[in-house]
C-alpha cells in the first residue's frame, strides 16, 4: 500500500459539489485517517473455477445463511455458479446460461432473505432471469427484457421480494431498468418504460442496491460525451420513476468512474469509486444517511498507477464497510488490496489480499451473525500459466456482538385471530433499554408505530394496524432496540398471517340440476338452485382460501364433521321437512384452524311434486296461451308464446315470477294432452330457463332433442312440439300447450350448435 504522497497532498484540498435538494453543496474531500485496526484473517482461500477457460468477472451475493457465486467463462461462452453455506465451503460449479460474450456481458447474482439465489444475465440482445429456491433446483430461463446488447446487468432483490434489474445498452444511451414482483414470472418498467435515465454521452457501469424501505437506489457515470463527462449521478426511486442527482461535480480532468453502491443494516447508503488523480488513482467512499445527502466524500486508499477496474463494495447489519479493489505492485503485477472500516471506527484499515501475477475484478458481500465475515470473490491470472481463476476467500473480522434482540410474534405462530398481539424476543444481547417498532418497514426518527422510543420489555404487547380488517394478510412486524450506548444497527422482524374472519361460501343447490332430457314421470332436470321437489336439498361449502384452514362444519342439525385434508369443498344432504311447504331455513356452521367460527343462514323452499294443480304445490296452472314455431326447414326452431297465463302458489309467491321455464318435447307421433301426462309416454322433456317469464316470450329448441338419432342429417320429417311450464323445482304443468305441425324436408339448415343440449338419462 503506498504512503500518502505529495501528489496526493496537491488534491486534498478539492472540493466536490453534490447535487442535494436542488441545490449543489460544495463538501471537501476527506483525506485517509490513519489505519491502526488488525487485519481481517484468510480463514478460507477456494478456487471456485478451476478451469483452462478465461473464467472472469465473478460476482457474489448472500442471504439467510447463503453465499452464491456467478462469473463468465470467455472461451466456452458460458456463465458458470457455485453455492455453499455461510461458513462452509463451496460445492462444485455448474453452467447455469449461455453467454454471448461475457467479457462485457457480466451476469449478476442476489440471495434473498429466504434464501432464494437469484441470477441475472444477458446473451447478446436478451436479459434473461433465473431463481433457484433454498435447497431446491435452478428454474428454467424467464425473459427480463430485450435491448441493444445489455452491458453490464445488474440486480437487487428488495427485502418484500421485488427484484430489480438496472442496465446499460451497448452506446450507454440510456440506463434502463425493470422490476418484478412475482419472483420473476413477469417483470414491469412502469409508467415510464423502463427508463431510468436518458442523456448525451455514454452513460456506464450502473449498479443497484435497495434499501430496507424497499426503495432502490441506482449509481452510473458519465464515460464521454455531454456536459457531465466524468462524473457520478445517482437515481432514487420516487414510487412512479427516479429523480436523478449528481454525486461530483469537479469536471472530467479528475474523472470519476465505475461507482458501485450498497445499504448497510441501518440503511445507510454507501458508493465506492475510482478517481483519477493524474498518474495515480484514488478509492473513493461517501454515505447518505435516511432522508439526507451525500456526506463524508473521503478518500479512502490510492491506488499505485491506474486502478484499471472497478471497486467492490458491502455493508454488513451492524454497519460494517469493506472495499476491494486492484492495484499495481512491483511495477507490472496486480494484486487484490482490501479496506474496511468496523462500526464506532474512525479509521479505515488497509491490507493486502493477494500476491499474485494479475488479480483484477473483485466482488464483496458480507455477513454478521456472531462473527463479521467479509465474502471476497476475486478474478486470479497466472499469466505464465493459466488464463484466469475465480477464488473466493472468507475473512473473519471478530465478533459481530453488539445490541439485539429477535422479535417472535405470538409464540412464533403462523397466523393469528387476534389484533393485540403478544411480542416476545429471542436471542436477547447487550441489555437493550428502549425499544421501537413499526409495521411493514423499519422504525427511523420520523415514522414508526410505536410513537418512537418504548421502554423495553420482554414480552411486550402491540396491536396490528388498522389494515388489519383485510383478512388474510401478512403482516411484518419490524423491531430495533438501543440502550444508553449501543442502538442495534438494523431493524429485525417477524412476520404472522391475520385471519379474523371464516373466508367460505355455502350455496343450497337444487338436487335435479343435471339439464338432461327426462321423461314426464322423472320430472325436469334443472330449475331454481334454491328449490326441490324432493325431501333432500344440497348444500355446497367450498373453501374460499381461508388462510388459517377450515376446521369443522356442521349443517342444520346433522352431526359437526371435520373438514376433509385436501378438499377444497364438500357436498352433503340436507332434509327438508315435508309437512312444511315453501320456505325452511337451517344454519351452517364453520370453524377453521384459530377458531374463527361463522354461521351461515341458509333458505330453501320445499314444493313437492302433485298433479292436482288446485293444492298449493305441484306445478304450475297453466290456463291459456299459444305456440307458433319459426317453421323455416331447419332443425333448430324458435318457439314464440303469446297470451300466456300461468300461475304457481309457491314458486310465484317467493320470486315473483309465474313460471321458471318451460318443459319442451318433440315427436313425429301426434299425441293428446293426456297422453303427454302418463308414465308410459315415450317422450324426452328438455327444460328450458325463460329470462323473463311473462305472457310473451320467445325460446330456441332444436327438433333432435330427445329423439336419439345418430346424425343431425336423420332427422326429416314432420314433427309436434309440445309444451309444459315448470317451476323452480321441475314440477311440471299437468296441462300441455301442443303445436301445429312443422315438416323437415331433405336438405334442411343443421346448425353447427343448438340449444338445448340432447343428452339422455
Amino acid at each position: 500500500m503506498r504512503t500518502l504522497s505529495s501528489h496526493l497532498l496537491q488534491h486534498r484540498r478539492l472540493a466536490l459539489s453534490l447535487l442535494l435538494l436542488g441545490t449543489l453543496v460544495s463538501i471537501p474531500i476527506q483525506s485517509r485517517a490513519a489505519l491502526t485496526r488488525a487485519a481481517g484473517a484468510i480463514e478460507v482461500s477456494q478456487n471456485l473455477s478451476n478451469s483452462s477457460d478465461m473464467s472472469e468477472a465473478p460476482e457474489i451475493a448472500t442471504g439467510n445463511g447463503h453465499l452464491g457465486v456467478v462469473w463468465g467463462e470467455r472461451n466456452d461462452q458460458k456463465y458458470q455458479v457455485s453455492e455453499a453455506t455461510v461458513g462452509g465451503n463451496f460445492g462444485g460449479k455448474i453452467d447455469i446460461g449461455s453467454a454471448d460474450n461475457p467479457k462485457v456481458q457480466f451476469a449478476d447474482v442476489a440471495v434473498g432473505s429466504d434464501g432464494t439465489t437469484h441470477m441475472v444475465y444477458a446473451n447478446s440482445n436478451t436479459i434473461y432471469y433465473k431463481n433457484k429456491p433454498l435447497n431446491g433446483s435452478w428454474s428454467s430461463d424467464k425473459t427480463v427484457a430485450s435491448d441493444n446488447y445489455p452491458n453490464p446487468v445488474r440486480m437487487a432483490v428488495a427485502p418484500n421480494g421485488t427484484i430489480w434489474v438496472v442496465w446499460r445498452d451497448a452506446d450507454g444511451t440510456a440506463v434502463s431498468f425493470r422490476f418484478s414482483d412475482n419472483n420473476g414470472t413477469g417483470w414491469s418498467g412502469g409508467s415510464v418504460g423502463g427508463i431510468v435515465f436518458k442523456e448525451t454521452g455514454n452513460m456506464f457501469w450502473p449498479d443497484v442496491t435497495v434499501d430496507q424501505s424497499n426503495v432502490p437506489h441506482i449509481v452510473w457515470y458519465m464515460r464521454s460525451g455531454g456536459d457531465d463527462k466524468g462524473e457520478i449521478k445517482y437515481a432514487d426511486w420516487n414510487g412512479s420513476g427516479f429523480t436523478v442527482g449528481k454525486l461530483t461535480n469537479d469536471g472530467s480532468t479528475l474523472a470519476d468512474q465505475d461507482p458501485v453502491i450498497t445499504t448497510d443494516g441501518t440503511g445507510v447508503l454507501h458508493i465506492a469509486w475510482r478517481k483519477s488523480l493524474g498518474t495515480d488513482w484514488a478509492i473513493m467512499h461517501a454515505r447518505r444517511a435516511p432522508g439526507a445527502g451525500w456526506t463524508d466524500i473521503t478518500q479512502i486508499a490510492q491506488t499505485a498507477g491506474n486502478a484499471g477496474y472497478a471497486p467492490a463494495i458491502t455493508a454488513d447489519a451492524t454497519g460494517a464497510i469493506y472495499v476491494s479493489y486492484s492495484t499495481f505492485y512491483n511495477g507490472s503485477n496486480r494484486r487484490i488490496v482490501m479496506v474496511s472500516k468496523l462500526p464506532n471506527e474512525a479509521s479505515w484499515t488497509s491490507q493486502n489480499i493477494t500476491s499474485g501475477d494479475w488479480d483484477t475484478r473483485t466482488a464483496l458481500t458480507s455477513t454478521a451473525s456472531g462473527t463479521r465475515f467479509a465474502h471476497l470473490a476475486f478474478q486470479q491470472e497466472h499469466r505464465s500459466q493459466d488464463d484466469g481463476e475465480i477464488v473466493y476467500n472468507r475473512l473473519n473480522f471478530g465478533s459481530a456482538a453488539g445490541i439485539s434482540a429477535d422479535p417472535v410474534i405470538e409464540n412464533d405462530a403462523a397466523s393469528t385471530k387476534n389484533t393485540s398481539l403478544s411480542v416476545s424476543f429471542s436471542n436477547v444481547t447487550g441489555d437493550p433499554t428502549q425499544v421501537r417498532w413499526k409495521w411493514d418497514a423499519a422504525p427511523t426518527d420520523s415514522s414508526s408505530d410505536s410513537n418512537g422510543w418504548q421502554t423495553f420489555a420482554n414480552p411486550l404487547t402491540v396491536s396490528l394496524p388498522s389494515s388489519a380488517a383485510s383478512t388474510c394478510r401478512t403482516f411484518t412486524l419490524f423491531t430495533q432496540v438501543k440502550n444508553d450506548t449501543m442502538t442495534e444497527a438494523s431493524a429485525k422482524s417477524d412476520h404472522i398471517i391475520y385471519d379474523g374472519a371464516i373466508q367460505a361460501t355455502v350455496n343450497v343447490i337444487n338436487p335435479h340440476l343435471d339439464q338432461l332430457t327426462s321423461r314426464f314421470q322423472q320430472g325436469a332436470m334443472n330449475g331454481d338452485s334454491q328449490f326441490t321437489r324432493e325431501t333432500t336439498v344440497k348444500v355446497a361449502i367450498n373453501n374460499a382460501g381461508d388462510c388459517a384452514g377450515l376446521s369443522t362444519f356442521r349443517i342444520g342439525s346433522n352431526a359437526q364433521e371435520s373438514w376433509p385434508a385436501s378438499t377444497t369443498a364438500v357436498q352433503r344432504l340436507q332434509i327438508v321437512d315435508p309437512l312444511i311447504l315453501g320456505r325452511q331455513s337451517s344454519v351452517v356452521t364453520i370453524t377453521d384452524a384459530l377458531a374463527n367460527s361463522s354461521n351461515v343462514d341458509i333458505s330453501y323452499y320445499y314444493d313437492p311434486r302433485t298433479i292436482d294443480e288446485q293444492l298449493n304445490a305441484g306445478g304450475p296452472a297453466y290456463t291459456a296461451g299459444s305456440l307458433t314455431l319459426s317453421g323455416e326447414n331447419a332443425i333448430n326452431q324458435t318457439l314464440s308464446f303469446s297470451g300466456v297465463d300461468v300461475s304457481d302458489a309457491i314458486y310465484q309467491s317467493i320470486t315473483n315470477k309465474p313460471f321458471w321455464g318451460v318443459w319442451v318435447a318433440a315427436s313425429k307421433t301426434q299425441y293428446t294432452e293426456e297422453e303427454t301426462n302418463t308414465d308410459s309416454s315415450p317422450l324426452r322433456w328438455t327444460p328450458i330457463q325463460v329470462a323473463s317469464p311473462g305472457a310473451s316470450f320467445s325460446v330456441d329448441f332444436s327438433l333432435a332433442s330427445g329423439q336419439g338419432g345418430t346424425s343431425l342429417t336423420d332427422y326429416a320429417g314432420t314433427y309436434y312440439v309440445y309444451v309444459k311450464f315448470l317451476d323452480g323445482a321441475g314440477n311440471p304443468s299437468t296441462k300441455t300447450l301442443i303445436s301445429d305441425p312443422v315438416t323437415l324436408t331433405s336438405g334442411y339448415s343443421v346448425y353447427k350448435t343448438f340449444t338445448p343440449v340432447t343428452a339422455k338419462k
